[in-house]
C-alpha cells in the first residue's frame, strides 16, 4: 500500500511545534508497516533559506522517501503527489491552501485513492477563534471540495466532537497521536523542600498561555526557577511576557531558552521537576508526554486529553479558571521533599505508558492507513 503524507510540520523543524512531532513519530513508527513517503517543504517557519541537514527534493530518511519542495504551492504539492501515485493520502492539516487543496483536487479526480484529513486541533473552538475571518470562508470551500468517501483523523474525544459540528457524515478515526521512540527512564533528580525548576516547552503565543504561566509565578513561596523553551512567533506578546518576568520577585526565576532541537527536549525535561502547560488548546501535547515519560509529573491545564493526574500520582490537570489550583499545586511541589518527588515520579512513568499502550495504537494506524 502506498501511502502519501503531506505536511509543512515534519523533521528537522525547529518551530512548527507539535504537528512536526506528530507526523516525524506517525513516520518512524509506520514505515515497516506500508510504503511511506512524505511531502513537506525545504525550509521552516519564516526561515528564507533550505534546511542545511537535508537535501532539497528525495530524501530516504527514516525508511521512507522524504520529498522537500522549494515552492510552497498548491502546484508543487500536486505534481509530487502525481509522481508519487499514491493509493493513499494523509493531509497532515486542514487549513492549507498549499497542500489540502491540492490533495482535495487529486482525490476528486483519481476516484479509487482514498482520503484522510487530520485537522490537528485546528477545528476546536479556541483554535477557530484566531483568524476566524480567514478560516470560516476556506471552510466553507473545502466542504465544497470534501467528498462523502473523504475520512478524517483525530486525536481526542474533544476533537471529534468539534470535528462532527462541521463534517457531519464523514467517517472519522479516533487514533491519539504516536510519541517519541525515547525510553520511559524516570531518571531520578534531586530535590530539595523549598525549590522547584519548572519547564514550558512550546511556541511563545497567546494559545499556550505564557502570560498565565508567569502570573502564577509571582503568588509562590520558595526559590522557583521557570524556563521557557519555543520560538518567539509574537513579537508584542513575547514583550509583554519578558516584562512581566522582569517585574517578579527576586525569589522567581525566569528564562526564555530559545529554540530546542524536537530530539534534545527529553533531555531538556530531565533537567526540571515539573513539566508546565496552562494550554488553552491541545490536542495532544508531545512534550507533555516526554514530560510524563521522563517520570517529571505535569501541571496543565484540562485543555488537553490527559486527565486524573492526581489520582495517579502523575500530576495535575486543572480548569483555566481556577488560578488558585495552579498555585497550589505547584506550592506543593515546591514544599515537596525528595522521597515524595520521586514516588510522583515513577507514578508519572506508570501512568503515561499505561495510557499511550503504543503497540495497540499502531495497529490502529495500520489499519487506519493500509484498509482496502
Amino acid at each position: 500500500m502506498k501511502v502519501c503524507i503531506l505536511s509543512h510540520c515534519f523533521y528537522p523543524s525547529k518551530k512548527r511545534g507539535g504537528p512536526t512531532v506528530s507526523v516525524t513519530n506517525m513516520v518512524q513508527n509506520l514505515a515497516d508497516k506500508c510504503e511511506l513517503s512524505v511531502v513537506t517543504i525545504a525550509f521552516d517557519k519564516n526561515a528564507d533559506r533550505p534546511y542545511d541537514t537535508v537535501a532539497v527534493g528525495k530524501n530516504r530518511l527514516f525508511d521512507s522517501d522524504v520529498y522537500y519542495l522549494l515552492q510552497n504551492t498548491g502546484e508543487a504539492f500536486y505534481a509530487c503527489i502525481s509522481e508519487i501515485a499514491p493509493d493513499v493520502i494523509y493531509v497532515s492539516s486542514l487549513f492549507s491552501s498549499e497542500y489540502s487543496l491540492a490533495a482535495l483536487k487529486y482525490a476528486r479526480k483519481h476516484k479509487g485513492v482514498r482520503l484522510i484529513i487530520a485537522p490537528r486541533g485546528e477545528l476546536m473552538p479556541s483554535a477557530l477563534k484566531i483568524k476566524k475571518y480567514k478560516k470560516i470562508p476556506f471552510l466553507w470551500y473545502v466542504k465544497c471540495l470534501i467528498t462523502k468517501e473523504t475520512e478524517f483523523h483525530v486525536t481526542s474525544d474533544e476533537e471529534e466532537i468539534a470535528l462532527k459540528k462541521r463534517f457531519k457524515k464523514s467517517r472519522v478515526w479516533k487514533i491519539k497521536n504516536l510519541p517519541s521512540k525515547i525510553a520511559a527512564d524516570g531518571e531520578k533528580i534531586a530535590k530539595e523542600s523549598g525549590t522547584l525548576t519548572v519547564a514550558m516547552v512550546g511556541r511563545i503565543h497567546p494559545i499556550k498561555n505564557v502570560d498565565y504561566a508567569i502570573g502564577l509565578m509571582q503568588e509562590l513561596k520558595g526559590n522557583v526557577t521557570l524556563d521557557v523553551y519555543g520560538p518567539e512567533e509574537d513579537e508584542k506578546y513575547v514583550a509583554s511576557c519578558k516584562e512581566m518576568a522582569a517585574a517578579l520577585p527576586q525569589n522567581i526565576r525566569v528564562n526564555f531558552k530559545g529554540v530546542i532541537d524536537h530530539d534534545a527536549v527529553g533531555a531538556v525535561l530531565k533537567e526540571h521537576h515539573v513539566f508546565l502547560s496552562p494550554t488553552q488548546s491541545e490536542n495532544y501535547g508531545h512534550s507533555i508526554i516526554e514530560g510524563l515519560l521522563s517520570g517529571r509529573p505535569a501541571v496543565i491545564s484540562n485543555n488537553t486529553p490527559w486527565h486524573a493526574l492526581e489520582s495517579n500520582l502523575a500530576g495535575y490537570d486543572i480548569d483555566l479558571s481556577d488560578r488558585d489550583a495552579f498555585v497550589q499545586a505547584l506550592q506543593k511541589f515546591i514544599d515537596m521533599d525528595e522521597s515524595t518527588y520521586h514516588d510522583w515520579s515513577t507514578h508519572a512513568v506508570s501512568y503515561i505508558t499505561e495510557k499511550l499502550a503504543i503497540a495497540e495504537t499502531v495497529e490502529k494506524y495500520t489499519e487506519m492507513l493500509t484498509r482496502e
